[in-house]
């Protein structure tokens, strides 16, 4: 399904996080061997980007654009002048934003002089930026503080859960499975409007934030309960009781 989508940001995530799984799950060799390969790939693709064949197919040339080597501005010069608007929008009200879904119509009005696109309508294609134009500075830095804690908790949780029972345990790669789930979404909102936009897509990222928290919260109250066991063990044995 991702293969066959139209969605850049859907195939970046995907080849990421697909990466990242290879990594701590296989061998290393195979890694490195799987990295090599998806290389050669893109060098082979940039060696044929501009035959006409490739030219004529629009799925081939839309994957051109994502891994062609050249420069930012020339990659997708639409997206980079939208960003370009959304710079703008913070820097006049960095503090509360231009207000809840502002940066639709708003953004066209802070276009560059000869931005082709700059009339037209369009999304931020980027979470953080949007909240950061809407809501204001203080708010995208809390929200981005909370996803990248959360983040944090999930692979911590997942790397003690592995050490302490010395194997992949189910709940360890349960927990690992959704962290890298929500590493997805927040890599595709950074490049895409998953979830600033889809509502379907906003209530599956809340759902797999709460599934982190809470697998992990399940371990570390066990650490607790342990931990509080033996205290009162080695409290009983030294009063002789």
């Amino acid at each position: 399904m991702v293969a066959a989508s139209w969605s850049r940001a859907a195939w970046l995530a995907t080849l990421v996080f697909l990466l990242l799984i290879a990594w701590l799950r296989i061998s290393r060799r195979v890694t490195v061997l799987i990295i090599l390969s998806l290389l050669a790939a893109i060098l082979v693709i940039n060696a044929n980007a501009d035959r006409p064949f490739w030219k004529n197919q629009m799925y081939l040339m839309r994957l051109v654009t994502l891994v062609r080597f050249e420069k930012v501005t020339n990659k997708d010069a639409g997206r980079f002048n939208l960003y370009q608007k959304g710079a703008a929008m913070i820097a006049e009200h960095p503090l509360l934003g231009f207000g809840i879904g502002s940066f639709y119509l708003t953004s066209v009005k802070f276009a560059r002089p000869g931005d082709p696109n700059g009339h037209i309508p369009d999304f931020a294609h980027n979470i953080f930026l949007q909240l950061a134009t809407e809501m204001g500075m203080p708010l995208a830095v809390f929200y981005t503080g909370i996803c990248g804690w959360i983040l944090y908790w999930g692979l911590r949780s997942w790397i003690e859960i592995k050490s302490a029972e010395q194997k992949q345990s189910q709940h360890a790669l349960t927990l690992l499975g959704i962290t890298l789930s929500l590493g997805v979404y927040l890599e595709t909102g950074m490049t895409g409007n998953s979830l600033n936009v889809y509502i379907s897509n906003q209530l599956l990222f809340w759902f797999l934030m709460a599934a982190v928290l809470a697998a992990g919260q399940r371990e570390y109250e066990r650490e607790g309960e342990s931990q509080r066991e033996s205290g009162v063990g080695k409290i009983t044995a030294s009063l002789g009781l």
